[in-house]
């Protein structure tokens, strides 16, 4: 049922959609990371399962970065829309990415391309 997509960081599978929420499970190798990115109207969430993601958001052009998964304070963090923002997984990591709001259909905006890291 659900379709498991090849990504440039790794695979991202749909998982569920209610309403307007949608749900996808992230498996990011090593080093790979997303495009740097924007959505006008949906929030995103980031809730790492086990791994490790450094996720960078901007503020007001201000980046801020913060750690998330395995032997970290906190498991999930939350980008507003309007926020640049991407993810680096600092280990092989499988999380959850998880978008709501009113309109979650092409809002997205990129200044670039993911893929992995060479290390």
């Amino acid at each position: 049922m659900f379709e498991k997509i090849k990504k440039n960081w790794g695979f991202s599978t749909h998982i569920s959609k209610v309403n307007n929420v949608d749900i996808f499970l992230i498996e990011v190798e090593k080093n790979g990371y997303c495009s740097k990115h924007r959505h006008f109207a949906k929030y995103n969430q980031f809730y790492v399962i086990n791994g490790l993601l450094e996720i960078t958001i901007n503020f007001k052009k201000e980046d801020k970065i913060f750690l998330v998964g395995d032997n970290q304070r906190y498991r999930r963090v939350d980008v507003y829309p309007a926020n640049w923002h991407r993810f680096l997984a600092k280990e092989k990591t499988l999380a959850l990415e998880i978008y709501w709001g009113k309109n979650l259909l092409d809002d997205i905006e990129r200044q670039d391309e993911g893929g992995i890291k060479d290390e």
